[in-house]
């Protein structure tokens, strides 16, 4: 699933890196997926290189990981070390915290990580559109449209606005490495998802001015694209039935308190309005790979537990498909389309390992590790 990919890893930072050295050892600050990927690049390129993995998860300190060990930043020291952050949702946060340790940027710490890939936006818009009402043109025309989380780049806002929509809000909490609105040093990732965007959907981002050149520089246009970062989602910087629409695809298994960010979405909708959502709440840990991690593994924790890990180490929340539905009910949101998208079998021995708040709910349901839904406020509130 993890591949080393020029596209999701900034070669010119890691090739610095490399020459910053001078006898240190790389760290890999993120023992997961991204971690194992990058390490096996790293054996390519400099196999003589010492490696070792950091983790702020305490729980994997004196582990190891496809042969490396995983230790924790207090063993980490800016005279022997030189870190490279794998971790793509908590960069800035990292980045703060080895500058703490004092590691100074690009000289002995280096951020890695971007999402260059544009057939990723042109997948989640895809995704979006088929909860949509007909044809993505005919449905997105003239509305007003909020997108939450677009991670390192703005290519499904680009996409929405292309389609027809009015204007589109993006929403981010982490930077992400993202330009606006000048993105001439993402030029080859928006080139080719312009040429994407004409040859699948007919549509030219040039021709209708939502990219263009100034000063010899690519940008966005502001008045169709707009940025806000940072912003929370349980605090939407929005006045009451603002949008059309409110999309957002692998956010909500991040948010704190996702009732109420679910209740400020809508808050913004005007009335019989809708939102579509992709969330995938499952514990990301088990991407590291390690052989006794699985899916479901933090539905072993009670919940107070589990906050306390993942305020320490900024992973996900703990809350399941089940609660997600109870909490749009809450909200008085009307589920208009549900679809579970995937699902783990959990086993007569895991499900006995379940911490008991969660097993009150049907076993099948606490399975689902990726779900959609298309929700609608009512037309009279």
């Amino acid at each position: 699933m993890y591949r080393f990919c020029d596209k999701y890893f900034d070669l010119t930072r890691l090739e610095q890196c490399a020459a910053a050295l001078q006898g240190r050892r790389w760290v890999l600050f993120g023992a997961a997926g991204w971690g194992r990927a990058l390490l096996a690049e790293i054996r390519r390129r400099w196999p003589a290189s010492a490696v070792v993995f950091c983790d702020n998860d305490q729980s994997k300190h004196g582990r190891w990981l496809a042969g490396v060990p995983i230790i924790g930043p207090a063993r980490l020291h800016p005279q022997h070390d030189a870190v490279v952050i794998t971790s793509v949702s908590a960069g800035d946060q990292i980045s703060r915290q080895l500058e703490e340790l004092g590691f100074r940027r690009n000289a002995t710490c280096f951020e890695v990580m971007r999402s260059l890939d544009p057939d990723q936006p042109m997948r989640i818009f895809e995704n979006f559109a088929g909860f949509f009402a007909g044809d993505a043109r005919s449905f997105l025309q003239g509305k007003e449209v909020l997108h939450i989380g677009p991670g390192g780049n703005l290519g499904v806002e680009l996409l929405l606005a292309g389609h027809g929509a009015r204007r589109v809000w993006s929403l981010e909490c982490h930077s992400f490495g993202l330009c606006y609105p000048q993105v001439q040093a993402l030029k080859s990732f928006y080139l080719a998802l312009a040429r994407d965007a004409r040859s699948r959907h007919a549509i030219d981002f040039f021709e209708r001015k939502l990219l263009f050149y100034h000063k010899g520089r690519l940008c966005l246009d502001t008045g169709r694209i707009r940025l806000i970062m940072p912003a929370s989602v349980e605090a939407l910087p929005f006045r009451t039935a603002s949008f059309d629409l409110v999309l957002h695809h692998l956010v909500f298994e991040h948010v704190p308190d996702p009732e109420q960010g679910y209740g400020e979405i809508y808050r913004v909708l005007k009335p019989g309005a809708g939102t579509v959502g992709f969330v995938n709440p499952q514990d990301h840990r088990s991407a590291a790979g390690m052989p006794d991690m699985h899916p479901l593994k933090f539905l072993e924790m009670p919940r107070a537990q589990w906050l306390r890990i993942s305020a320490q180490c900024n992973l996900h929340n703990q809350h399941t498909m089940p609660e997600h539905r109870r909490h749009l009910a809450a909200q008085g949101f009307g589920l208009m389309q549900w679809r579970d998208l995937d699902r783990f079998d959990i086993s007569d021995d895991l499900w006995a390992g379940f911490d008991p708040m969660f097993r009150r709910f049907a076993r099948r349901d606490l399975g689902v590790l990726l779900f959609a839904f298309h929700a609608q406020k009512p037309p009279t509130v």
